[in-house]
């Protein structure tokens, strides 16, 4: 298969993106999820579902990876691993728009959008973009022929 080398590149970028800084808060916090799941010690047991389905898209993503650099990479496997993380995403963003009506916040309009997009561009970091990038170009190169 002729993907696999991007296939290979695309998930080590996924998986690499758990050590790698997400958000920067003005006060000089960094978020990523190694350090996440290191603050959070043996707290875990009791976390959702979704906290056990993105930390493993990391460790589905260096499945791929691994698999995918000997050449035995499944199309199947690598698009399970490229569409978790945007499966994961479109649901924290549906969820997150529930609640906000939910409790009875204004919905954004789509004016207001790009303007909160704007501003969380200077909070996000190399991590979030190459996990979302990852995964689009993991998911492409899948379906690629």
């Amino acid at each position: 298969m002729r993907m696999q080398p991007v296939i290979g590149l695309s998930g080590a970028v996924v998986a690499a993106s758990f050590f790698l800084t997400w958000l920067s808060i003005p006060f000089g916090e960094t978020i990523s999820p190694y350090r996440l799941v290191s603050e959070a010690g043996g707290d875990l047991a009791n976390a959702p579902t979704e906290i056990y389905l993105f930390l493993g898209s990391f460790a589905l993503a260096a499945l791929v990876a691994l698999l995918a650099f000997t050449n035995g990479c499944s199309r199947f496997l690598a698009l399970a691993a490229g569409l978790l993380p945007l499966g994961l995403i479109a649901y924290l963003l549906m969820s997150g728009a529930n609640e906000l009506s939910g409790a009875g916040l204004p919905m954004p309009s789509s004016g207001d959008i790009s303007a909160a997009l704007d501003v969380l561009k200077e909070f996000v970091e190399v991590g979030l973009y190459g996990y979302v990038g990852g995964a689009v170009v993991l998911t492409l190169a899948a379906i690629a022929p």
